[in-house]
């Protein structure tokens, strides 16, 4: 039998200690427990990876599309790097559709908490989004994935696109996807996604922020806002690969990070 979600675990193995029951009913409310259990009970048993992700997507009736494969190099080891609109639903979308240039090659290094969905684990590198240190687990893991011949996908911002001066994007990205694809000669592939989270969702980030609360409390939302995003559509546009060459010293690495967010919002 497929394993669900059972939340109390998950808290007594992160905390070292049970949670009230009143909290923990709480809790799979606002998260949608119920519903996410439904669906990989319904659909985890027979589908793994992103065979998975595309039930998801079906079960949530999302349409995708995708242009600029043909700027999706197919002979070497590859870093796609994206924007981060949605906080999950992208990287199902961005799955589904690499994976029929590379069928079973398809890795994404995420946030650890989306590997509590046991069907979708097997092809999620978690790290810990945020933290100042990693455990040396996820360093090595994530080390072996990049001298793998795995395609990796990457969502450099590390959390979920908010409204930055009146405008919906990403954080400034993170620079580890060049500082690796550098090192073990890695051609990155920009990808933008359309795609944004709820006005409230958007507005309660903002508050949070505005309060000084550092935590991003508002990763509770987000099967709340998967569910919300039912039967729209994401869009995928593919840019020109980048050479790992072409990453030269005369920048920082944080400074080429900067400029392929850029040209992925270009990509617009």
């Amino acid at each position: 039998m497929v394993e669900t979600i059972d939340i109390e675990s998950i808290v007594r193995a992160k905390a070292g200690r049970r949670l009230p029951k009143w909290i923990c009913r709480i809790a799979k409310k606002i998260i949608c427990l119920d519903r996410i259990n439904y669906i990989i009970t319904k659909y985890g048993e027979d589908n793994k990876g992103i065979a998975f992700a595309e039930k998801v997507l079906e079960e949530l009736d999302i349409e995708t599309s995708i242009k600029g494969e043909d700027n999706i190099p197919t002979d070497r080891p590859l870093v796609f790097a994206s924007n981060h609109p949605l906080g999950a639903l992208e990287a199902l979308a961005i799955g589904k559709h690499l994976n029929r240039l590379f069928e079973g090659r398809i890795y994404f290094i995420t946030n650890e908490i989306l590997t509590y969905i046991a069907p979708l684990r097997d092809i999620f590198i978690p790290v810990a989004v945020g933290a100042q240190t990693q455990e040396r687990s996820k360093i090595e893991a994530v080390e072996k994935l990049f001298v793998s011949d795995k395609h990796i996908v990457m969502f450099p911002s590390g959390s979920v696109s908010r409204r930055i001066e009146g405008k919906v994007q990403d954080l400034p990205w993170h620079k580890m996807f060049v500082t690796k694809a550098r090192l073990h000669h890695r051609t990155i592939v920009p990808i933008y996604c359309s795609g944004q989270s709820s006005e409230f969702f958007l507005r309660f980030s903002n508050l949070r922020q505005r309060l000084g609360i550092k935590v991003n409390i508002e990763l509770i939302f987000f099967p709340r806002e998967m569910f919300k995003y039912k039967g729209k559509k994401i869009d995928i546009t593919v840019g020109k690969p980048i050479d790992s060459a072409s990453l030269t010293s005369d920048k920082s690495d944080y400074r080429h990070a900067q400029d392929i967010r850029k040209i992925v919002y270009d990509l617009a």
